[in-house]
């Protein structure tokens, strides 16, 4: 076959190229999960699954329930049961915001917005109320993270009124050390701590600016991040988790789904690996994150189904920070300009 005018021809090709790459990459965009497979059955009412924790063998989640009261959750590797009362008998307490162990007990930190959180503790058969009202301040609504580090337990709230506390339990006593929000109270809420590297890491909700990540020495705090990543859409940072070297955290994000971003702190690079809400735009919270076995697992909020854990071997793939409008219009200006140089080479003759 004959090509009568190859100018043409290779600015067809040329354009069918380039659609296939803007295509290509704004599907990947939409669609991609990169290594995350979804794991869990979803349960009763339950919308949220905020918190996880190994404790004598078993993974415990707590799940949102607000309705009958916070479920409690555990998976023995292979399946879920259902333990405890909801609620721990009040459906005030709405959810499991925190949990941790601590001198060989599973601690439970709860939210109630109508009389404030509470503690209780659990020794694998019998429950115990350990603090209630807020710590004596029922503005904090949520003790929202519980982190042991060198010795002491850090427990972070939720606090719209001056600002996300954290408090430090010795076992015995409970003393505050930061107050009103890191010195800002539109950080109205810190929901978690985690250690990376002999140093404790600490994410904030700011619905103004964007969350903030602070980095705990031994002594002094410090800011490491702070504009929501460069989105002020990534309004909190609402979990945390060290996998394969590297600390994993993921955000709230209500305009295109939580994200989930990683930190090696020998390189300094971050970067997300996840698109929004695992391609689920209505997972718009990853709020709890675990290692289990060889998988990193990972909570979210759906605000309009149930929650789900997904998890990772840590091969997922680099998410591109490509933005799908910005691919739209490269699409259709594309389109035009060569619309317009096609119609330019159409009307020259074809070579004799």
């Amino acid at each position: 076959m004959r090509i009568k005018n190859k100018k043409l021809f290779r600015l067809n090709v040329a354009y069918a190229i380039v659609m296939l790459l803007v295509l290509s990459l704004l599907t990947f965009n939409i669609s991609f999960h990169g290594g995350w497979n979804k794991t869990n059955a979803q349960p009763s009412n339950a919308i949220n699954f905020q918190s996880m924790v190994v404790y004598k063998n078993y993974l415990y989640s707590g799940a949102e329930n607000s309705i009958e009261g916070a479920e409690i959750r555990r998976f023995d590797g292979f399946r879920w049961e259902e333990i405890g009362e909801r609620g721990f008998g009040n459906p005030n307490n709405v959810s499991i915001g925190s949990m941790a162990v601590f001198k060989n007990k599973l601690l439970m930190g709860t939210k109630n917005q109508s009389q404030g959180a509470q503690i209780w503790e659990h020794d694998g058969s019998n429950w115990e109320l350990l603090v209630e009202n807020g710590i004596d301040d029922s503005n904090n609504t949520e003790f929202m993270s519980m982190l042991k580090y060198k010795g002491d337990l850090f427990i972070t709230t939720n606090n719209k009124s001056t600002g996300g506390q954290i408090w430090i339990y010795d076992g015995n006593n409970f003393t505050k050390q930061v107050g009103d929000g890191f010195g800002n109270s539109d950080n109205t809420a810190i929901p978690i701590l985690k250690e990376y590297k002999n140093e404790m890491y600490a994410g904030t909700v700011n619905s103004n600016n964007g969350a903030e990540l602070w980095r705990y020495d031994g002594s002094n705090w410090s800011k490491v991040l702070d504009g929501g990543m460069g989105s002020k859409d990534n309004t909190g940072i609402y979990s945390l988790e060290v996998f394969k070297d590297r600390i994993y955290f993921g955000t709230w994000n209500e305009a295109t789904g939580g994200e989930v971003w990683r930190y090696d702190k020998d390189t300094g690079d971050w970067d997300r690996v996840n698109v929004g809400g695992f391609g689920i735009k209505e997972n718009i919270g990853m709020m709890s994150m675990i290692t289990f076995g060889k998988y990193l697992y990972v909570g979210t909020y759906n605000k309009s189904a149930c929650g789900e854990v997904w998890r990772t071997d840590g091969t997922e793939a680099v998410i591109p920070q490509f933005s799908t409008i910005a691919l739209v219009i490269v699409l259709i200006l594309s389109s035009v300009a060569f619309a317009f140089i096609r119609s330019k080479f159409k009307n020259q003759p074809s070579p004799a």
